[in-house]
């Protein structure tokens, strides 16, 4: 049941994702009735990307084989890697093939905010649906997830509401903050911008999502140069 799902038909369905897919994706599909056999693994490039051109041609496939394509889910920001997919080339694809796009934004899609990441983010507005989940990069404790589906569906986003913090645990978590502050020791001349006094209402009254986002980048940024600058080189 869980390989050939529920559903009898015709014409078999399929969705596509990578390998760097996050797991509830292929859950989804399970739970939902269809089966992993309606899941296509596309291929991944060097740099942990679906390769659009894999893409196009499993679903020009499939459709010569009387399969119905459902839907592609694409990622921005996986879970090992970080990785970004080529979410223009992949709508591009979905337009072509009249195929739903689902953009797993849960870990990367606040980077869009950041002006580094801004264009490449950008065509999220291009996705049928997407996921989001403030617990991350939006600093917001509790296990809330959004989803929007801003083309077809309209401008709908549904959010969980997490439950209210007693004055105890709002105490330990600041203080558990503050000792992981206090465990970063960086260099005096390291230029990383600062948000002082971050907590989750504070980062929304001063508009610190952005200079949050924008702190994380830099400083993983300088962790990943001095991790290189300390590798043993071969001899």
């Amino acid at each position: 049941m869980r390989a050939n799902g529920l559903r009898r038909r015709r014409a078999p369905f399929a969705f596509y994702m990578s390998s760097e897919a996050h797991g509830c994706a292929r859950k989804a599909i399970e739970l939902l009735g269809f089966g992993e056999r309606a899941i296509r693994t596309i291929p991944i490039s060097a740099d942990y990307r679906i390769k659009v051109d894999a893409l196009d041609a499993a679903l020009a496939d499939d459709r010569a084989r009387n399969i119905q394509p459902i839907a592609v889910v694409a990622t921005a920001g996986t879970t090992n890697t970080g990785a970004i997919d080529d979410l223009d080339g992949i709508a591009d694809v979905c337009r072509l093939h009249d195929v739903w796009l689902h953009v797993d934004a849960a870990y990367g899609g606040p980077a869009i905010l950041s002006a580094d990441y801004a264009e490449r983010l950008g065509p999220l507005a291009r996705a049928d649906s997407l996921a989001l989940d403030p617990h991350k990069w939006l600093l917001r404790a509790g296990r809330g997830r959004a989803g929007a589906g801003p083309r077809r569906r309209g401008d709908a986003i549904r959010v969980q509401p997490r439950p209210a913090l007693s004055a105890d645990r709002r105490q330990h978590r600041r203080r558990g903050r503050a000792a992981v502050v206090q465990r970063v020791r960086l260099p005096a001349d390291a230029r990383i911008p600062r948000v002082e006094g971050l907590d989750d209402d504070a980062a929304v009254r001063a508009g610190g999502f952005k200079a949050a986002i924008e702190e994380n980048i830099a400083l993983a940024r300088y962790l990943a140069a001095s991790a290189s600058a300390a590798r043993p080189t071969s001899r």
